[in-house]
């Protein structure tokens, strides 16, 4: 049984699995925007079987709100979870994330240290979505969970959930309150009040095989999108055979790790992946499992792993994808950095590497960094096309 601490209702209920929570609560109203979604609710479940969790369900897009944001460039359609870091609650370090599911189609799902801004290494208490919103559907019901780690013996605070278009303009969504281990309920503030780290400014940019945009804001660290169109079968070939050329020359000129993400042309065991991570060298900062259900919808579990390793956390996961009626068919993305010349040429021979994707390191020269260097002063998100070919692995399984 779990228990449910519906904080910001002040309800505490007691189920026999999260599916149960779904179907006997409904959602929301969700106003606002025309872009943003009318319903959703988002709950935190503590003390759960796999950790402190909140959960954002039932959430619906209109059919006009997807036109709106297919209008937009590719970058800019985003859903973000984040734990405190508000003028409410302005201390982070609390929460960190550990891993994030999801139905939404989307083209990556990343963390982030939100305050400090500026120190790329401490909990990551912002996890934000890149929605692939041309492949979403109107009315239909989506849900996203964060599973997070505690980052100390007892605290409270809130976690808020808003749609954003280019972080620029914010729709305020929902909020949840939060407390673990012994730590005192916070009050329940009405809604989020965020906190300013200076002026944002965006610089967008073009290059023959992608579109970028650098998000900077104050005095904090850049935070640079990749956009590709991957619905245009010329488009991906091209991109796939632009960062194998970078990535070729990257090989025979640079020695140091390289950042890179990896698409798999099929799901891998986690076997497999342990070989390939011993082969070449790579240093995962997160992966990325597909998921289906007996209906053969599809879903994905988002994992950053705590000491940077993979741990054989299958069976886990496993029984964490099964509370929603899942179960995982692979590892399908790696994200994180390897060695150059030797692992990063060991990938492009891999005949399972679909796209080894190395355009950060052509990000990092247009904004005048060094390669090493692109740790300290920005993060570079990057896609994956894996949504798009996920409906050729799920065929492969029927």
């Amino acid at each position: 049984m779990r228990k449910i601490f519906w904080a910001n209702k002040g309800k505490v209920i007691v189920i026999a699995s999260v599916i149960s929570l779904l179907i006997a609560t409904k959602a929301l109203a969700w106003g606002g925007a025309a872009w943003a979604p009318y319903a959703g609710e988002l709950v935190w479940i503590y003390p759960g079987e796999f950790g402190p969790e909140s959960v954002a369900y039932e959430m619906k897009w209109s059919q006009m709100a997807l036109t709106i944001m297919r209008g937009w460039p590719q970058t800019d359609a985003i859903l973000d979870q984040t734990a405190d870091c508000t003028a409410n609650s302005p201390d982070g370090n609390k929460l960190s994330a550990a891993w994030s599911f999801t139905n939404i189609p989307h083209y990556s799902v990343n963390s982030k240290n939100d305050c400090p801004w500026w120190d790329p290494w401490g909990p990551k208490e912002e996890v934000e979505m890149q929605m692939k919103t041309s492949n979403m559907q109107a009315d239909y019901s989506y849900m996203w969970t964060v599973v997070w780690r505690p980052e100390k013996s007892a605290a409270s605070g809130e976690i808020n959930i808003t749609a954003q278009r280019d972080q620029s303009e914010w729709q305020w969504l929902d909020k949840t309150l939060y407390s673990y281990g012994s730590g005192a309920a916070v009050a329940n503030f009405s809604k989020i009040s965020p906190k300013s780290n200076g002026v944002i400014t965006t610089t967008r940019g073009f290059k023959e095989w992608y579109a970028y945009k650098v998000v900077s804001e104050g005095i904090g660290r850049l935070q640079a999108y990749v956009a590709v169109d991957f619905d245009n079968p010329v488009t991906l070939r091209e991109y796939i055979a632009a960062n194998r050329s970078l990535a070729a020359k990257l090989s025979a000129t640079y020695k140091g790790e390289v950042p890179v993400t990896v698409t798999f042309a099929q799901p891998l065991s986690i076997e497999q992946v342990k070989i390939l991570i011993a082969q070449t060298g790579f240093r995962l900062t997160a992966y990325y499992v597909t998921a289906t259900n007996e209906r053969g919808q599809r879903a994905a579990l988002v994992v950053w792993p705590f000491n940077g390793t993979l741990e054989d956390e299958e069976p886990l996961q496993r029984a964490y994808l099964q509370t929603y009626g899942y179960r995982p068919i692979g590892i399908a993305v790696l994200v994180g950095w390897v060695p150059s010349p030797t692992g990063l040429a060991m990938l492009l021979q891999n005949s399972l590497a679909y796209l080894v994707d190395v355009v950060a390191a052509d990000i990092a020269q247009n904004m005048g960094l060094e390669l090493q260097d692109i740790s300290h002063y920005m993060d570079v998100v990057v896609p994956t096309p894996y949504w798009n070919i996920k409906r050729l692995w799920l065929q492969n399984e029927n």
